[in-house]
């Protein structure tokens, strides 16, 4: 006689939940971008696909926010520096996108898309590629990997970081891997999301995955 196949035993996930949080938070994507994000949301489970993490884009349980049209396609460079400055993320600048993988150790960071589009790697090398447009903004944790994969020739990003905190540029190095984890951890949550203040949903996502 045949041994009854074993029950399938079903991963611990409201998507739901998330769902109906994102909403009331105005979020339109949620990406996670390390096993570590991927086991939290999956309660605690773990694929074999996900058992290898690049040098590159560790991130420290934290998930990267998009936010799809938080401002008009047509606000300009100056609505997003405003709109930054005003919840305490300082520091601006207007450029495009470096079109090689890269990372911050020393801070999180927010980009703006004021106009144009871009195709941006989230996560190193093996990551996932989001098309991003005027009147997006991202918010990267510190430690996320991102590059410009395609651009419009117009790409105007805008960047800022929580309380101006001063940044460095990681490319991935395996000799730095321990000191850029050393300084990853040492990067405090900021006290407000860049988009919408204290309000902001980031603060409670990201202090309860942290």
């Amino acid at each position: 006689m045949d041994a009854p196949a074993p029950a399938t035993k079903a991963i611990p996930f409201d998507h739901e939940k998330l769902d109906r949080l994102m909403g009331d938070a105005g979020i339109d994507a949620l990406l996670v971008t390390s096993k570590h994000n991927v086991q939290y949301l999956l309660g605690g489970y773990r694929f074999f696909f996900f058992d290898y993490m690049d040098a590159i884009g560790v991130s420290r349980y934290l998930p990267v926010l998009v936010y799809r049209g938080a401002l008009q396609r047509d606000a300009g460079p100056a609505a997003y520096e405003e709109l930054f400055a005003g919840n305490g993320w300082l520091g601006a600048w207007r450029d495009g996108i470096y079109r090689f993988h890269h990372f911050h150790s020393t801070s999180h960071e927010v980009l703006g898309i004021a106009a144009g589009t871009a195709n941006v790697v989230l996560g190193g090398p093996r990551g996932s590629r989001v098309e991003l447009s005027a009147g997006d903004i991202v918010v990267l944790p510190a430690g996320t990997g991102h590059c410009n994969a395609g651009s419009e020739s117009g790409l105007v990003v805008v960047g800022a970081y929580p309380n101006g905190m001063r940044w460095d540029l990681r490319r991935g190095d395996p000799a730095e891997h321990d000191e850029v984890l050393a300084n990853i951890a040492r990067v405090p949550l900021p006290d407000t999301g860049p988009v919408e203040g204290r309000e902001d949903r980031l603060t409670e996502l990201w202090s309860s995955t942290a």
